[in-house]
């Protein structure tokens, strides 16, 4: 209280002074005429240049490290906060007005002939900018080189695109919404009210579940927090968040367990007891920004993390002896400690490269024959300046008339993203994947007209308001 009234008293007497400074230079003509000098020159840049010119920095979910800073003027940011205000108004007004789109609800009707273990691997920050960066394009080719002649060798196909996403940078769960429900999530304001009221949406992990599929969702970094509880959204049979791992191993990142850990926990426990045809959706950990927590060493046998002893160090330098390092080209804070010295992208390389491993690894060990992989990013990552808002999509199986089928759609043969690799949408992706399973067993693959309705660009949100 003493602190409060001395800060008080103190503000009050620096007023009362500079008001009393500005009134004695006011008598100076010499000021006067520097003062309308200044506003002269201030007021054109703010009113007219700097809205011409669209000064400020772009409205990204997070900031970017541009070299390029940008100054945003108040008039800039009205202006563009006036034309946001009117779009989401007109929005608002369609998600009550537009037609409810029902192709989604025509999928109830399929029966598959075939039902191949899905799995949709979504790698957290997995963005395009891989692929574009000076820094990062050569080493990010080398690793899926490896990887897929890893797969190749095993018996995996695999073909490509490049997914647009509906934000960049962060906000997961919004991709993940419009992958799951085929609609275009790209404000928060949708998503809340489609959550308050998820009944009798159709998505794809309803599809599936109407197929005989055991659904099974692992999100490893998902936890009790005051103000959010946990929700089952998208009603998958089976959910695994952070306190149901039994991990008991030194922290690795913002889940504690890594990523091999989670996806081998999640196949022993709930995956290969089951004689049914499974679901499982991936939501990484180990690619989160800020890419210093330090990547685990990859184990030859997962349940070793929970085996060591002692403190935090020490349990890490005994799996570091047991393992192998997660990136063959780069070091990490394991190997050696200061991570924090590499550059920034660099870091955010490694870890998805380690994850890159951890699903070639669990693919060739352990998954059924003839099961159907999408592995894709959910956005492009933070703090790295990017031009677009794309992320990679890998389609992969051990079945090759699966992988045929989406070469004749247009995907480019293995990992590697070319010029000539389409660019689909996120919220297209529900389609794409029902007409694929739809596709196979009945001969009706060349024939896309008996195949359900296809929707590349996804359905009007007001599907999820309706």
């Amino acid at each position: 209280m003493v602190l409060i009234l001395v800060g008080g008293g103190g503000l009050v007497w620096m007023t009362h002074r500079c008001v009393g400074m500005v009134a004695r230079a006011g008598r100076h003509a010499a000021c006067r005429m520097a003062v309308v000098a200044v506003h002269l020159g201030a007021w054109p840049l703010v009113m007219v240049v700097a809205p011409a010119q669209q000064w400020g920095t772009p409205n990204l979910t997070y900031q970017t490290t541009s070299e390029q800073v940008r100054y945003r003027t108040i008039t800039t940011k009205a202006w563009a906060n006036a034309r946001a205000s009117l779009r989401l108004d007109a929005m608002l007004d369609s998600l009550g007005t537009a037609p409810v789109d029902s192709a989604y609800f025509a999928y109830d009707a399929l029966t598959l002939d075939q039902r191949p273990s899905i799995y949709l691997f979504a790698v957290e920050s997995y963005g395009t900018v891989l692929d574009r960066h000076p820094e990062l394009r050569g080493p990010y080719r080398r690793v899926l080189r490896r990887t897929e002649s890893v797969l190749q060798t095993a018996g995996w196909h695999a073909a490509s695109a490049r997914l647009d996403a509906p934000v960049r940078g962060g906000r997961s769960w919004l991709a993940i919404a419009s992958l799951l429900t085929g609609v275009r999530v790209d404000r928060q304001l949708v998503f809340n009210r489609f959550q308050g009221n998820p009944d009798g949406v159709p998505h794809l992990i309803r599809f599936l579940d109407r197929q005989g599929y055991r659904t099974v969702a692992l999100q490893p970094f998902t936890f009790e927090r005051p103000g959010l509880p946990v929700r089952n959204l998208y009603d998958f049979d089976v959910t695994l968040y952070r306190d149901d791992l039994n991990y008991d191993g030194p922290p690795f990142g913002l889940a504690d367990a890594p990523d091999q850990y989670s996806l081998n926990f999640a196949h022993h426990t709930q995956l290969a007891p089951s004689g049914e045809p499974y679901f499982l959706f991936f939501e990484t950990v180990s690619s989160h920004a800020l890419w210093n927590y330090g990547l685990a060493p990859m184990l030859p046998d997962w349940q070793l993390f929970n085996t060591v002893e002692g403190s935090t160090y020490e349990q890490k330098q005994q799996l570091k002896k047991q393992g192998t390092a997660p990136t063959p080209f780069l070091p990490d804070s394991i190997t050696a400690p200061r991570i924090y010295d590499q550059p920034m992208p660099r870091r955010y390389l490694q870890h998805i490269a380690y994850d890159l491993g951890v699903m070639r690894d669990y693919l060739t060990d352990k998954a059924p024959e003839g099961s159907l992989v999408l592995l894709l990013g959910d956005h492009q990552p933070p703090l790295l300046n990017t031009q677009t808002s794309t992320v990679p999509l890998h389609i992969l199986s051990t079945d090759s008339t699966l992988v045929e089928y989406v070469r004749r759609q247009g995907l480019t043969e293995g990992l590697t993203l070319t010029d000539a690799s389409p660019t689909l949408r996120q919220e297209g992706l529900y389609s794409f994947l029902v007409r694929l399973l739809a596709a196979q067993g009945d001969g009706t693959a060349a024939d896309s007209t008996v195949l359900p309705p296809d929707r590349p660009e996804g359905v009007s949100p007001s599907l999820l308001v309706r």
